[in-house]
């Protein structure tokens, strides 16, 4: 995905396009960090149902009794679990809160830039 975070030019019908192409490539046990992209993604080529879809999966491989990131969505302990403590997960679900719904994006020549930031799905307000 080159739209983030290259930030490489393109029509916006082509971003989503290749959103589109990399979401339906994406291996459904993927590892968090992938779908926190995809959330960002989604969110900038204004697909707002998908965008919330792939950073709801972004936090979905978290488990008890810690809810620690594992690499997979695997919940019984087997190779689908991956790595526990994963901690890339992590950050990719806090890139996705920062850059996705926040809008934050460090532009050329240092400069930050907010693009179009709203609230978390099922959240009221952005802080």
């Amino acid at each position: 995905m080159m739209q983030y975070p290259l930030r490489h030019p393109m029509n916006s019908s082509t971003a989503a396009n290749d959103a589109n192409i990399y979401d339906a490539a994406t291996d459904v046990h993927g590892v968090a960090m992938g779908w926190a992209v995809s959330a960002i993604v989604f969110r900038d080529v204004g697909d707002e149902a998908k965008a919330a879809e792939c950073f709801r999966k972004s936090y979905n491989t978290t488990f008890a009794p810690f809810f620690m990131w594992h690499e997979g969505v695997g919940a019984d302990g087997s190779s689908a679990q991956g790595a526990p403590n994963f901690v890339t997960g992590a950050g990719g679900f806090l890139q996705a809160v920062c850059a996705g719904y926040g809008g934050v994006r460090f532009e050329r020549f240092g400069e930050l830039t907010l693009r179009n930031p709203r609230p978390l799905p099922n959240s009221s307000s952005l802080t």
